[in-house]
């Protein structure tokens, strides 16, 4: 495993799952009416992988804290079915559904109806974003590039 460098700001694991473990996932993706769902944790099996030790416990040796899966995100990008985006960050999380609209956070919206806002950055800093490829993916086929820093 590759450490992640605090500098940079990210790190890069391989073969965190078995063979037949990512096809058993694949397996068992939603059929998608678009390229994507922001739904993924309400599936058993993908809340159950969300727990695994193996992507849980790098979250916490990353944090040094306690911690706990809060959205699970499917894209399936292909060849014909893709879109770009220019260099940004994701600093919207998921919330839970209240009347009280704390000071500090912003950018409310509804995405296939669960509530994102965007945290002030002391809760941002307790995030840790864990990406998990089904496809191979490297770098002329990786649908991520990351900017260190």
């Amino acid at each position: 495993m590759n450490p992640p460098d605090q500098e940079a700001g990210f790190g890069h694991l391989t073969a965190v799952l078995s063979p037949a473990e990512i096809e058993r996932l694949i397996d068992r993706l939603p059929s998608l009416e678009g390229s994507g769902s922001r739904n993924l944790l309400d599936l058993a099996e993908f809340a159950f992988l969300a727990r695994d030790p193996r992507l849980i416990g790098r979250a916490e040796e990353i944090l040094e804290a306690d911690c706990r899966p809060v959205r699970g995100i499917l894209f399936d990008k292909t060849p014909g079915r893709n879109w770009g985006l220019g260099w940004h960050q994701d600093t919207k999380i998921a919330v839970k559904p209240t009347e009280i609209r704390p000071e500090g956070w912003s950018g409310w919206s509804m995405k296939e109806g669960v509530l994102h806002a965007a945290p002030p950055a002391e809760v941002l800093d307790r995030c840790v974003a864990l990406r998990l490829h089904l496809d191979p993916a490297g770098p002329g086929t990786g649908g991520l590039r990351v900017i260190p820093g």
